[in-house]
């Protein structure tokens, strides 16, 4: 996988608290450069209902090296945004790899 999206429920704390393991079994599985971002879903409950403040996994995000973003799959809110920008990366990063082999001669 070129990249991937971990998403857990901002409303739910134990969700967030397996985000780690689940980073590590991306890491284990997907390829060394692959992109990975942080989702915390369900923004548009933020108000009420937040069970995982948003500096807890800014926090996580910085400390494993993910892209971060908040979004609510129930508006919409966000949502092409995180996409958006892992794509971007993805792509910044194959541009990349594929201008070193070409140096390389390969």
């Amino acid at each position: 996988a070129l990249g991937a999206m971990v998403v857990y429920d901002i409303t739910k704390r134990v969700s967030f608290d397996h985000v780690s393991r689940w980073v590590e079994e991306l890491r284990v599985h997907a390829d060394d450069s692959a992109v990975i971002m942080l989702v915390g879903n369900k923004a548009d409950l933020a108000a009420n209902q937040r069970a995982v403040p948003t500096e807890d996994a800014v926090e996580l995000a910085e400390t494993q090296r993910l892209f971060f973003a908040e979004v609510s799959a129930l508006s919409g809110g966000n949502v092409d945004d995180a996409f958006f920008r892992l794509l971007e990366d993805i792509f910044s990063r194959v541009v990349v790899s594929r201008k070193a082999l070409e140096s390389d001669g390969g």
